[in-house]
């Protein structure tokens, strides 16, 4: 009797590292895959927006300057209920993206936006907190918010001439692709 409860709560403990496993191993990249779409749609939809095409339905190049607000809005709307609050400083020296999770812990990523080959990147992007880099890769944000400029960029027939940061704002000048 005694060995069978035993062979029972072992093989329940063993049922809970295998779940505890497969919840790790599939839950982390899906919370990555759900962060990653909501910040490039978020970008996107702020490009789309900033960047119209006009009466004829063509995108003309020019400069088009985005404010920590429209950013920060745009970036809220997509996030939900996943995050509490999302918070972007844009100065001359980079872009700060923070986001603010369960009450007060604000969590914050750091990149320097340019332009390289007619392309929108974001250079030396990291996380203030090892354990948010675990979870959801600077490389990740970074990439996500290249796709959505690139992207949008490419479809409209432009490509990124430069980019210029000021003080809660940035600038983007386009020419023809």
């Amino acid at each position: 009797m005694r060995r069978g409860c035993m062979i029972f709560v072992l093989g329940a403990l063993g049922l809970c590292v295998v779940g505890g496993v497969l919840g790790w191993l599939v839950g982390v990249p899906r919370l990555r895959d759900g962060l990653q779409d909501g910040v490039r749609d978020g970008i996107a939809t702020e490009v789309a927006n900033q960047i119209p095409a006009d009466a004829g339905g063509e995108v003309p190049p020019g400069r088009y300057t985005f404010t920590e607000g429209e950013l920060q809005a745009g970036l809220a709307d997509e996030a939900g209920d996943q995050v509490e609050d999302v918070l972007i400083d844009l100065s001359p020296t980079g872009i700060r993206l923070g986001f603010v999770a369960q009450g007060d812990q604000e969590l914050n990523y750091r990149g320097l936006p340019a332009a390289e080959n007619g392309r929108f990147v974001v250079q030396d992007m990291e996380a203030t907190n090892g354990l948010l880099d675990f979870v959801f890769p600077a490389d990740d944000l970074a990439a996500a918010i290249e796709d959505a400029v690139n992207g949008y960029l490419t479809e409209s027939g432009l490509r990124l001439q430069a980019v210029e940061l000021g003080e809660g704002e940035l600038t983007l000048e386009t020419e023809p692709a």
